[in-house]
């Protein structure tokens, strides 16, 4: 990403960041945020992404279902970004600071970015940085959702559901959604379904976004199926061959 204009009368320095990355809306929308406007995020910098960064588990022998890595680095060439993934293993808080201090000694940043709306998981993010010299950033910290949905829009955003937690999903809505690209009209019903967060926050869906306003190529999916997870708790969609495709 470029740097930042320094010039004007509220000048910032500028501080490298790295975008925690799922390839999933929230943190693409985060990325998007902080291109458009890096002076917002810290009072006394002008954030400029360095990397895109994805956690995973080490000792993991099935591939993500929502996440997929070959997924993910397709979005990280198209954003024309360095993409690199660190290995978690437990205890995890442990795990995670010492790989945000790595990739402070790796990349010199300064800023951890994530696409967090909620407190889902006991503040993990903000105890896993605390013994670092990384500051955490969160540009979508509860926001509205239907404001989040615009913004979606706004940096237009075509965005794949992958997977749906039937636990917290009527199964009629999961397989309306997986497999989909999400249009105003699955919006809407999102936001009127109840007892779910229409950005998936609790973990009811999750996505991938196959184009946005920063992709220099657009990724397209030649075909795919929605198959249930081996527990049975979970719909996901297992694309078939995926492809970048410039865009003119």
């Amino acid at each position: 990403m470029a740097s930042p204009d320094m010039t004007g009368p509220a000048q910032h320095r500028v501080a490298k960041a790295a975008i925690s990355f799922t390839g999933g809306k929230d943190s693409v929308l985060a990325l998007h945020l902080v291109h458009a406007h890096p002076e917002q995020h810290d009072s006394a910098a002008a954030l400029s992404v360095v990397g895109l960064v994805t956690f995973s588990p080490a000792e993991s022998t099935k591939p993500f279902l929502s996440h997929p890595i070959p997924f993910i680095q397709l979005q990280a060439d198209s954003l024309a970004l360095p993409h690199s993934v660190s290995l978690i293993s437990d205890p995890f808080l442990e795990s995670y600071s010492e790989q945000i201090r790595a990739l402070n000694t790796r990349l010199s940043i300064e800023h951890l970015v994530t696409g967090d709306i909620e407190d889902v998981c006991n503040g993990f993010m903000t105890r896993a940085v605390e013994p670092t010299p990384v500051k955490l950033v969160t540009p979508l910290w509860q926001r509205p959702r239907s404001a989040l949905i615009q913004q979606f829009r706004d940096f237009d955003m075509r965005i794949l559901v992958t997977c749906a937690n039937l636990r917290l999903m009527r199964e009629p809505l999961a397989r309306r959604l997986v497999g989909a690209v999400l249009t105003d009209d699955l919006w809407d019903e999102l936001l009127r379904e109840e007892g779910v967060d229409a950005c998936g926050e609790g973990g009811e869906y999750h996505t991938m976004v196959l184009d946005a306003t920063l992709f220099r190529k657009r990724l397209e999916i030649a075909d795919g199926e929605q198959c249930v997870s081996d527990c049975g708790n979970y719909l996901y969609f297992q694309p078939g061959t995926i492809t970048a495709v410039e865009k003119t």
